[in-house]
Order: structure tokens, then C-alpha cells, then sequence
């Protein structure tokens, strides 16, 4: 009995090398539904610094209206009404579309959703991984 404990032991710290690796750096996951846009409006989701340099993967669609979809250091973005597209990390603009953008490590950030033709709803989806 004691033996198999012992195994299960040295299982469970061989597991733990194995997954550390992949495990050291927080990640993000999102996939955010915006309603009731309308010209003018802006929306955002914000995340704080993570601890490793990260690639965001960005996907949106937009159900009427073409919209910027953007990532932005949050500390371009003070005043979210404010929010301009020409200082984002990296933009596109469209119904839909796909894109990444790179986050340096220990640097808040935002997902932002602007410049509306009109009234739509928009679904935005990112993850990130580790660069």
C-alpha cells in the first residue's frame, strides 16, 4: 500500500513538471456580446497587465453596420469617449473580421468597439497566448 502511495506521489510531481511550463503566464479568454449600438457609441473591455508578452487574437461580427473593432493600451484610452482608432496597438474595420495584436507584459489594455455606421450588434471574441 505504501508503495502505490509513493507512486501516486511521484505521478502527481512528474504531472506538475510537465504542466508548469505551460501554466506559468495568465491568458485571456473572451467572447463579449454588445447590443444596442448606435452612431456614437463606444464599449469596452479592459484587462489588466499580464505578466508575459502576449499575442491577442481578435474575431468580430457585426450584425448591420460596419464598426472598428481595436486593442489600445489602456493608458492611451484616459476617456473612453475619447477613444481614437489611430492610437490603437493594432485596428480593423468592417462587419466582420480577424486580427492579433501584440501586449507587452505588465501593460493594461482594452478591446474596443467604436465608430458604429449605425445601429447593430457586435460579438467580439479574443483569446491571447504566450509569445
Amino acid at each position: 500500500m505504501k508503495s502505490s502511495i509513493v507512486r501516486a506521489a511521484a505521478f502527481c510531481g512528474l504531472a506538475l513538471l510537465a504542466v508548469a511550463p505551460a501554466g506559468c503566464g495568465k491568458k485571456i479568454e473572451v467572447d463579449e456580446n454588445y447590443t444596442d449600438i448606435k452612431l456614437g457609441d463606444v464599449r469596452a473591455t479592459s484587462f489588466e497587465g499580464l505578466p508575459n508578452d502576449i499575442t491577442v487574437s481578435v474575431e468580430f461580427t457585426s450584425t448591420k453596420a460596419n464598426v472598428t473593432v481595436a486593442v489600445f493600451k489602456a493608458s492611451d484610452v484616459p476617456v473612453l469617449e475619447n477613444a481614437s482608432a489611430t492610437r490603437a496597438i493594432e485596428k480593423r474595420t468592417g462587419k466582420e473580421g480577424s486580427f492579433t495584436a501584440d501586449v507587452p507584459k505588465d501593460t493594461p489594455f482594452k478591446i474596443i468597439v467604436l465608430e458604429p455606421a449605425g445601429s447593430t450588434e457586435v460579438r467580439v471574441k479574443a483569446r491571447s497566448k504566450n509569445k
